[in-house]
């Protein structure tokens, strides 16, 4: 053995204290022969002898206990070490994957995607972002439940993960929506190879308890850098290029173009100025009537809010709301028209017209604003407005989703003495046992059905159909998009209770609308 590993440090404790008792035994023989030789000497060579001996061998056990000490230490310290490393790599991973699925979330895919992004830029390849979307999942999820939808997440989610590489990384965006990133993208074909495959995937049934459930998928994709030059935008044009592929049946795929993209940009510039045109209060109301057919009055009209847009103009609803349910600016849009439908009444109460109803649009989600019910009833409290006279339209789509918590939020609303309204009534969205449970007084006919009962007969059966149902569960009907003679000689010759459209009067203004009323109170209910 060498003589430099054999004082190694993990040797050394053993060979010093052999060392120690090789001397201390060296001690006591030469103090023995020393003694032997001069008789008169051994008492104090033995003496010494052992004094020495025992403190060498002291100094071992000491030398030895410091070892033993110094190696407990150093485990632990590997144990603490080895603990920290794991606890980091767990950190990293909950920071990077999706908790339900265990693919990338959405921010670890942002932050992969802005450097492949980058890398592309400097080498000229090409990336691909896929946004898929299961079709029909939020409805499902409602109701089955929230345990039902999480198993079939996770299932696509495992499906997904067996197209994995290091070429593709799949993320979890959002609820249902999955995102790929490709890179490097060697060829088009390539991608269309692998956009085959996932539409595979989709085709095989996903087992679930004893049965098997087929899913299909809406799917978007978007170029770098042939559509767009940033990861932000790869995503939103990948986005686009998704909705309109869900206007499509089955599990279908949508190449981003031109005509999208200019779609996002004037929806990008909604988006932005929404907010300001909150700030600034840029919004204004016109109402249309409702003429109650049994007396001809026009007893009622629906706000419809405008916004004047410091470059486009007069925008009606239909141009920025949805821009603003993705924003998730309606509810904050809504009591903003509370307010001025509320000041509008208070006006008309002060100049006469006592018997005027405004209805007001709500899309959904206003009815889990929790504010929402103080906000009105403090509105009607401070215009000294009775209830009644303001009427509460809801979407018939906005039924459909977080049925129970939206109901709670009617009830309340219902319990203050708000009528409340079924807008678009018709368009298969809405089931009757909602229209059932729901406080609901009245039913709003989705204008297309109207338009076209001199055209087409299902149409004319489905409105003699609304109207047969709303009165026979005690509800008023109020047909929506009368806008000819033979319109309005149809739906009154049926006994609709109320009629609205271009027949009876475009949208006005509301010294506009105040002109042309008829205040025949005899005819009319009044509110105080």
């Amino acid at each position: 053995m060498p003589l430099r590993s054999l004082f190694s440090a993990d040797t050394r404790p053993p060979i010093l204290l052999a060392l120690a008792w090789l001397t201390a035994l060296s001690l006591v023989a030469a103090g023995t022969v020393l003694s032997w030789r001069a008789g008169q000497f051994w008492p104090t060579l033995i003496l010494t002898c052992g004094t020495l001996a025992t403190l060498a061998l002291a100094l071992g056990r000491g030398l030895q206990r410091r070892h033993q000490l110094l190696e407990k230490t150093r485990a632990a310290l590997r144990q603490e070490t080895d603990r920290r490393v794991s606890v980091v790599a767990d950190l990293e991973r909950i920071a990077s994957n999706d908790p339900l699925t265990g693919l990338a979330n959405r921010h670890f895919f942002m932050e992969d995607l802005d450097y492949a992004v980058q890398r592309a830029r400097q080498s000229g390849e090409k990336i691909a972002v896929i946004a898929i979307d299961l079709d029909g999942f939020q409805t499902l999820n409602n109701a089955m439940g929230h345990d039902y939808g999480d198993q079939l997440l996770m299932a696509v989610a495992e499906r997904l993960r067996t197209l994995e590489d290091s070429n593709h990384l799949f993320c979890r965006a959002s609820s249902d929506d999955f995102y790929l990133r490709c890179y490097p993208l060697p060829e088009l074909e390539s991608l269309i190879h692998l956009m085959d495959r996932i539409r595979a995937l989709f085709h095989r049934p996903i087992p679930m308890d004893d049965e098997d459930r087929y899913l299909s998928a809406s799917i978007g994709v978007a170029l770098f850098p042939d559509h767009v030059g940033d990861a932000q935008s790869l995503i939103a044009s990948a986005e686009a290029a998704l909705n309109q592929a869900a206007e499509l049946s089955g599990t279908r795929y949508q190449f981003y173009n031109e005509r999208l993209h200019e779609r996002i940009r004037e929806r990008m510039e909604l988006h932005w100025g929404l907010h300001d045109a909150l700030e600034q209060k840029r919004f204004h109301l016109l109402y249309q009537p409702q003429q109650d057919l049994a007396t001809g009055q026009w007893v009622s009209a629906e706000a419809t809010l405008n916004w004047e847009h410091p470059e486009r103009g007069d925008l009606g609803p239909e141009s920025f709301m949805e821009a603003a349910l993705e924003t998730g600016l309606t509810p904050a849009i809504t009591r903003h028209t509370i307010t001025l439908v509320c000041d509008q009444l208070r006006r008309w109460r002060q100049s006469g017209a006592q018997h005027l109803t405004i209805a007001v649009n709500l899309y959904g989600p206003e009815l889990e604003d929790s504010g929402l019910v103080e906000h009105i009833a403090g509105s009607l409290r401070r215009c000294e407005i009775a209830p009644e006279a303001l009427e509460l339209e809801l979407a018939e789509a906005s039924l459909a989703s977080n049925g129970h918590q939206r109901e709670q939020q009617l009830r309340a609303l219902s319990e203050l003495g708000l009528p409340i309204s079924i807008d678009g009534f018709g368009r298969g969205t809405a089931s009757l046992a909602w229209v059932r449970d729901f406080p609901v007084h009245q039913l709003k006919i989705e204008p297309g059905f109207v338009r076209r009962v001199t055209s087409r007969h299902n149409d004319s059966v489905i409105v003699r159909a609304i109207i047969h149902l709303a009165h026979n569960l005690g509800m008023q009907v109020t047909a929506t998009g009368v806008d000819t003679d033979a319109h309005l000689t149809f739906v009154n010759a049926h006994r609709c209770d109320f009629a609205q459209g271009e027949r009876i009067s475009p949208p006005l203004a509301p010294d506009e609308l105040v002109k042309q009323i008829s205040f025949n109170r005899s005819n009319t209910t009044e509110y105080s």
